[in-house]
């Protein structure tokens, strides 16, 4: 945010461009911008992805903890979220099958809450790399 003329930058279209809108305040209001925890930190690399899911903090790897069992269930966000799931879910199909878990006892579901239904679309832009999406 710049002070002098009170504007502040958001992200938007997370889905549809990732792009970013400028908000502009009148100058007598008192303006705070509040950045979640770890807004600055850089994307995770690929064996930096594989060290967190091989170290989780107070739990056991998936792998471990998806032993023995005969379903998984996976609940992901919708697109009001920008979640990246695309990038972490390859990772988590490499631990269940390392613990085991044959693709087709894995079952996706979206927790929309009380947003709308999803299309396939919105399916694939959550679930599958950017790369792959026709």
């Amino acid at each position: 945010m710049t002070d002098s003329n009170h504007i502040v930058t958001v992200p938007q279209l997370a889905w549809w461009g990732d792009i970013e809108a400028e908000l502009s305040f009148p100058k007598n209001w008192e303006v705070t911008v509040c950045q979640m925890h770890g807004h600055e930190a850089p994307k995770l690399s690929q064996e930096e992805f594989r060290k967190a899911f091989n170290n989780p903090i107070n739990c056991k790897p998936i792998r471990e903890l998806a032993k023995g069992k005969k379903n998984v269930v996976i609940l992901f966000d919708d697109l009001s979220r920008p979640t990246k799931a695309a990038e972490i879910v390859p990772f988590i199909l490499e631990e269940l099958a390392m613990a085991g878990i044959d693709e087709d006892k894995i079952q996706f579901i979206c927790a929309l809450g009380t947003h709308g239904p999803l299309t396939a679309y919105d399916f694939a832009k959550e679930l599958v790399s950017k790369n792959l999406i026709c």
